[in-house]
Parts: structure tokens; sequence; C-alpha cells
């Protein structure tokens, strides 16, 4: 079974992120979190990240609009994103 981030849903298998002793992260990629400090602050609830996700896929990715959607739905019920 593959891990995906926690933050994001982006497969960790070579895009681990960093803890702060620069250990692999297990929960988050190298794009939401390095060093222990997660990255983009401004982005504070699950479905702020999913607009970001999903406006970065179909604007700098070109990715076809329906798959974007498909690919970021279940970003506010991960991990980091839970109260």
């Amino acid at each position: 079974m593959e891990r995906f981030c926690q933050s994001c849903a982006m497969p960790l298998k070579g895009n681990q992120g960093t803890n702060e002793d620069l250990s692999l992260s297990n929960e988050y990629c190298i794009y939401c979190y390095k060093k222990g400090v997660f990255q983009n602050p401004d982005i504070t609830t699950g479905e702020q990240m999913k607009d970001f996700c999903y406006h970065l896929m179909t604007t700098e990715y070109k990715t076809f609009a329906p798959l974007a959607w498909l690919l970021t739905r279940r970003i506010p019920k991960l991990k980091r994103w839970q109260k």
C-alpha cells in the first residue's frame, strides 16, 4: 500500500518531507513539510489546500479538471486537517 502526504495527498515515494532533525517524514511530502515546518502557512484548512492544489493542477500542470477534482476531493479528510 502506497502512503500519501497527510496534507496534500501526494504519493510519498521519493517525495518525503523532512523533520526538524532532517530525518525523512513518514507523513508529509517535501512540498508541504521541510525541516519540521509546514510550508504555505497561509493555508490553514483542508478546503484551502484542496482549492490550492486544484488550481495548481489545472493551471500550471494542465490537468483535466474532472481528474483534478477527483485527486483533490479527499484532502480535507487527511490527518493534518482533522481537529
